[in-house]
């Protein structure tokens, strides 16, 4: 599930004109938000363009953009083993 964009999109009038603005279909931006469907590239920019950057391209596909920072940061880095 990807929580931003669940949230972003819980009030219905949001999620017709987020749906609107990406060519898209409410229903399908809610197939993304709860991880049933994969946001295409286009798609993910999309969204990430029109929601101002609330949601990102990069928390829909890490994939292809890499883990967003915020999750990136919250996490210990590998520490070099000792000869």
């Amino acid at each position: 599930m990807n929580k931003a964009l669940h949230d972003y999109i819980r009030d219905r009038e949001r999620t017709e004109a987020l749906a609107a603005a990406c060519d898209t279909k409410p229903i399908y931006l809610r197939h993304v938000a709860l991880g049933h469907s994969k946001a295409s590239p286009k798609l993910a920019m999309a969204i990430e363009r029109h929601t101002d950057r609330q949601v990102t391209a990069a928390s829909l596909r890490p994939d292809i953009w890499g883990e967003p920072a915020e999750q990136a940061a919250g996490q210990e880095q590998p520490q070099a083993r000792a000869a």
